[in-house]
């Protein structure tokens, strides 16, 4: 029998020996799941469409994937730093090889864009590499992983959107136009050099900022609407303003906002483009002023041009009476006429200028189309009647009623009559129909004369404008006759075109005015001819 501290002796060495196998076994253990995790996340590796490798902490080659062996055509003993070198492209290689090293001295996770070799083809493809560190329980640096995917496609997506972003820049910068680009949140995101001198500032200190922060808060209180509109209601606006200027001035502009919308349809940000108009208002205004300074010359010129025109007429109304002798009769008939001729368009030319600055008004009263066409037809028989034309007046059975002023309303078809009798040879043919629809009648007056080339036909009723041809007769008056009617229909709620097919064709004035509808049962003549 064994001593008592032998038998303790025994038992301890054989306790001992079980725990140096029981260690060893998990030692072997965890050995093979070692060994077995690493085939299986080399297998995963190697199933993988894009690279992926493992280096030391100092950036030696320790591992990479079947995929960057397939596609650099190295072995994998091959990937030692000088052998990777080579499916590097040429212009990158010190440059990357120096940022490779910066990001391992970081000990943080970093990326680099460059471009590898493909052995297939010769090609050279970007890649983005992705580097992560690996750390022990200590926290001591191990190794890295990481992947480089291929984004060749993406790469040159995105250098196409850089150059067409760097054109549309170019063209931007080169506009004579403010531009700019603000998102929802009322902030710059782009702005142009012509921006950058409007405010003298350069585009650093406004890209970021709000609209208020760049224009002023009482600025942006006035333009809050504007914004509203195209933000909350995705609105194309457009205004014009006075706007301050960086000299601490304000000008005038033209500003037009321009919703963008994303796929759904919100409102993520507007267009901004402004136009400088100020020389433009101030030719506006100097053209205002010059147009008032000559609406009160004609004005003036005409009043004084008629002053000396009753002294005349009473001259010859008493010449008249005293006179004898044939041909001092037709030296007074001449002067008379001449005299009432001038008179009329003095006349006129005071009504156009009335009518422009809003200061004629109509003496209205129910009136029937009949009476005011027979009216027109006194003041201008004579002017018919001494050029030989024949005249047709067509109006409707019913009688027409006109809320108008009668003085008024005879003048423009009298002016009408008398401006087809003068552009119309002698032994012409005019008319004058009416027509009726609804609460609306229409009067033409239709001639056989000179016509209107198509050109003028837009410019018939403008102030002094003439027909070349019309310049060229001695009867052709001022220009201002066609002016006044439009002036007058529209005075009366109405509307007048001109229409001719050409030189040569005759014309035709169609003068459309509001009527009223409950006409009464007695009769007018349906046609007269003349």
């Amino acid at each position: 029998m064994l001593p008592a501290g032998l038998w303790f002796a025994v038992v301890a060495l054989t306790v001992a020996a079980g725990a140096v196998l029981w260690a060893w076994r998990r030692v072997r253990a965890a050995e093979a799941e070692a060994r077995d995790s690493e085939a299986r996340y080399r297998t995963l590796a190697d199933s993988l469409p894009f690279s992926v490798w493992q280096v030391s902490a100092d950036g030696s080659q320790q591992y990479s994937n079947t995929y960057v062996r397939n596609y650099t055509g190295l072995e994998a003993e091959q990937h030692a730093d000088a052998d990777w070198a080579t499916a590097i492209h040429p212009d990158e290689g010190p440059g990357l090889a120096q940022r490779w090293q910066q990001g391992l001295a970081s000990g943080a996770p970093f990326q680099l864009d460059h471009r590898l070799r493909r052995a297939e083809d010769g090609q050279y493809r970007w890649f983005r590499t992705l580097a992560s560190p690996v750390r022990d329980a200590a926290g001591r640096l191990t190794r890295w992983v990481g992947a480089s995917v291929d984004i060749h496609d993406q790469h040159l997506a995105d250098e196409a959107l850089r150059e067409r972003e760097q054109a549309l820049q170019v063209v931007i910068d080169n506009s004579p136009a403010l531009i700019s680009y603000i998102d929802a949140d009322g902030r710059y995101r782009l702005v142009n050099r012509q921006y950058e001198r409007w405010f003298g500032r350069p585009r650093e200190q406004i890209l970021g900022q709000s609209m208020a922060d760049v224009l002023g808060g009482e600025a942006m209180q006035a333009l809050q609407p504007h914004v509203d509109r195209v933000l909350r209601q995705g609105e194309t606006v457009r205004f014009e303003k006075l706007a301050p200027y960086r000299d601490g001035g304000a000008r005038w502009i033209d500003a037009q906002y321009v919703p963008d919308h994303d796929r759904e349809g919100t409102v993520r940000g507007f267009f901004v483009f402004v136009l400088d108009i100020s020389e433009r208002k101030a030719a506006e205004a100097a053209l205002q002023e010059a147009d008032r300074r000559k609406d009160e010359f004609l004005a003036t010129l005409a009043h004084e041009l008629r002053n000396p025109l009753a002294p005349i007429s009473n001259a010859v109304q008493i010449l008249k009476l005293k006179l004898t002798d044939p041909e001092l009769e037709w030296s007074r008939a001449v002067i008379e006429r001449q005299v009432a001729q001038m008179a009329r368009l003095l006349d006129d030319l005071l009504d156009v200028n009335r009518i422009g600055r809003g200061k004629v008004e109509l003496r209205r009263a129910v009136v029937t189309l009949a009476s005011v066409i027979e009216n027109a037809l006194e003041t201008v028989r004579p002017l018919i009647d001494a050029a030989g034309h024949a005249l047709a007046v067509e109006l409707p059975p019913e009688p027409i009623r006109i809320d108008g002023d009668p003085v008024r309303l005879a003048q423009i078809f009298a002016n009408l009559l008398n401006n087809a009798a003068k552009y119309t040879p002698e032994q012409g043919r005019l008319r004058l129909r009416a027509t009726r629809t609804g609460a609306e009648v229409t009067v033409e007056v239709t001639d056989s004369g000179i016509g209107i080339e198509p050109a003028m036909l837009p410019h018939v009723f403008d102030m002094f404008s003439q027909a070349e041809p019309a310049r060229e007769r001695s009867r052709g008056g001022l220009g201002v006759g066609l002016s006044l009617v439009r002036g007058l229909v529209e005075l009366h709620g109405g509307r007048v075109e001109a229409r001719s097919d050409g030189a040569g064709h005759g014309s035709t004035f169609v003068v459309h005015l509001p009527c009223q509808a409950d006409a009464a049962a007695v009769a007018e003549p349906a046609q007269r001819t003349a």
